[in-house]
């Protein structure tokens, strides 16, 4: 008879045998395979030898170049896969035991080098670009998310482009822009151009753009001068296509509120004892500014929040703003005519009272080919807008917000003071000061280009145009003055009180610009591409703008100077620039390589 503990000493060491066997033998297949030297060509499409392109293991380090014609060595173990990729060229990948002395052919990212990219005053292949030069495709952007506003939605789009959203105001929401950092001391805006003519990048109808070109650098920006010194954004609005004609509609429902709000001390009761604490830390013997019994009266009283209030000033002074966009455009095109327009309409009533927004646009883009060699069209777009007089006023506000201890305002429409007597009575209710302010804020823009292009001999052209853009601004501003209550005694605290006066004020903007361009394309010895443009432009602008101000009104809804009778006020200017400018380049390519 065998022992008990011999028998779980053999299983044992049959247990620690066979795990031995099973760890040791991936090992065995590791050392079992040797290493083998791989070699071959890396080629283009045209059987040229590309020059330093990547070969490498996939999932390792190991790797290699190709030397000037090509060629490659490469040690590789049975099983690998090899990566091959070049700049601008799609990657491939081949097991390793296919490849020895055998010639790979890379295929260039056709879709990105032979992209068209706008540039000044032209178009080139992405391919040719010698300047820094980014594209956006804003039509497949606008469809994809709601945007209201192309400088805002720019963000994120555009190695360089710095895109700040300074404000929330309905009627000025766009963002500041920069190109590459700050540029100068002062203004450090890029340059704008909208299908050949500067304009602002705020007014256009985020729907009706095609595409946006960001020039960054020098070379790419210096064909418009010293205003282009941070950058130009080259804006091109959707044209007519060729084809059936098509409807499209879009439109969206957007709900707005702020966000991140500063989280103040809302119970007053609280309020005053911090304040009478820090009152002590400063000086042990003054006497406190707010006494216990008010204190205790906040204290036992917190469900009567109109005679001992409790206030918190982001639910009071912000709401749920609703907007609404909608966007109805047609497209429409034969060979020799071809229609783009839209028409939008916007509105915001914004998150803060007296604050609200309102805009119409529309655009109509008209091409003809007249004959195979004359081609006549226009660009038109317009906006309406009327935005609320307390939009001027917001920037101001919050430093109305004061202490919790104040009805802003009471159901029945009364603005409310400060209930305890003990307190500052001079802050306001921020809801007044937002309302205090009433009237209009009337934008009316209109932008056109007539354009026509004659091509004389093969590869000429000559591009003429002349654009006219107005911006009128129209403030209508009368005051509104209210009492204050206090709704403990039922009592007016605060008097409405105030002069009244109308305010109108007028701005317009005229810009003139005609601009004639010759293009000549060539290629020689069906190798070198020639490309040469010279242009000159004339541009003339006036800005103007007049205000008046009478005291006493009439009525308190007159916004006509003569709906006062009082002394009035009245001041004004104007300032009128004229540039002529010459411009050119020069674009040699050899091969689409150099």
């Amino acid at each position: 008879m065998i022992p008990i503990n011999l028998k779980r000493k053999g299983r044992n060491l049959c247990l620690l045998y066979a795990i031995t066997l099973f760890l040791l033998a991936p090992i065995s297949n590791l050392l079992a395979q040797e290493p083998t030297t791989i070699s071959g060509t890396v080629l283009d499409i045209k059987n040229e030898p590309l020059t330093g392109a990547n070969v490498s293991v996939k999932g390792k380090t190991t790797g290699t170049t190709t030397d000037i014609d090509g060629k490659f060595k490469l040690q590789v173990l049975p099983g690998e896969t090899i990566v091959f990729s070049f700049i601008g060229f799609l990657p491939q990948e081949i097991a390793a035991g296919n490849i020895n002395n055998r010639t790979i052919i890379l295929e260039s990212i056709s879709n990105n080098l032979t992209e068209i990219v706008v540039v000044g005053y032209g178009t080139q292949r992405k391919v040719n670009l010698t300047g820094s030069v980014s594209s956006i495709n804003m039509s497949e952007l606008a469809e994809s998310r709601p945007i209201t506003n192309i400088s805002s939605g720019l963000a994120g789009l555009s190695s360089g482009l710095y895109v700040n959203q300074a404000t929330g105001r309905p009627n000025a929401n766009g963002a500041s822009l920069l190109i590459r950092g700050q540029g100068t001391l002062n203004n450090s805006a890029p340059l704008v151009i909208i299908d050949g003519m500067e304009g602002n990048i705020n007014d256009l109808n985020p729907q009706d753009v095609e595409s946006v070109s960001v020039l960054k650098d020098a070379s790419s920006s210096a064909i418009y001068g010293s205003r282009a010194a941070n950058g130009v954004l080259l804006i091109t609005t959707k044209q007519g296509t060729e084809g059936k004609t098509a409807i499209n509609y879009n439109g969206y429902v957007s709900f707005a509120q702020p966000s991140n709000t500063l989280q103040s001390v809302s119970n007053y009761a609280d309020y005053m004892e911090y304040f009478n604490e820090a009152a002590y830390n400063v000086d042990p013997a003054a006497a406190p500014m707010y006494s216990e019994l008010k204190i205790a009266q906040w204290r036992v009283n917190p469900d009567q929040p109109y005679l001992y209030p409790n206030t918190n000033w982001s639910e009071e002074l912000f709401s749920t703003g609703v907007s609404n966009n909608h966007n109805l455009s047609f497209n429409t095109g034969s060979k020799t005519l071809k229609s783009f327009g839209s028409f939008a309409y916007l509105n915001n009533p914004g998150i803060v009272e007296n604050s609200g927004y309102e805009r119409y646009s529309a655009r109509v883009n008209i091409s003809a080919d007249l004959k195979p060699w004359i081609t006549l069209g226009m660009n038109v777009n317009g906006l309406k807008s009327d935005a609320d007089m307390g939009s001027n006023y917001i920037g101001g506000l919050f430093s109305t917000i004061s202490h919790p201890g104040m009805v802003y305002r009471h159901p029945d429409g009364r603005y409310g003071a400060a209930e305890n007597p003990e307190e500052n009575q001079q802050p306001q209710s921020p809801l007044y000061t937002i309302n205090q302010n009433q009237g209009n804020i009337n934008d009316n823009r209109i932008s056109s280009r007539f354009f026509g292009i004659i091509k004389p001999a093969k590869g000429l052209s000559l591009e003429g145009s002349f654009n006219y853009r107005y911006n009128g601004t129209l403030e209508e501003e009368t005051p509104l003055f209210a009492d204050r209550w206090s709704f403990q005694s039922n009592s007016v605290t605060q008097l409405a009180s105030g002069r009244t006066f109308v305010r109108n004020r007028s701005r317009s903007n005229t810009h003139y610009l005609g601009d004639l361009v010759a293009r000549y394309e060539k290629k020689v010895l069906n190798k070198l591409q020639v490309g040469v443009l010279a242009g000159t432009s004339q541009e003339k602008d006036n800005i103007k703008w007049f205000e008046a101000k009478r005291y006493d009104l009439l009525a308190d809804n007159f916004t006509v100077i003569n709906g006062a009778t009082g002394e009035s006020e009245s001041t004004g200017t104007a300032t009128d620039w004229v540039m002529h400018s010459y411009f050119g380049r020069l674009n040699l390519s050899w091969d689409d390589k150099y």
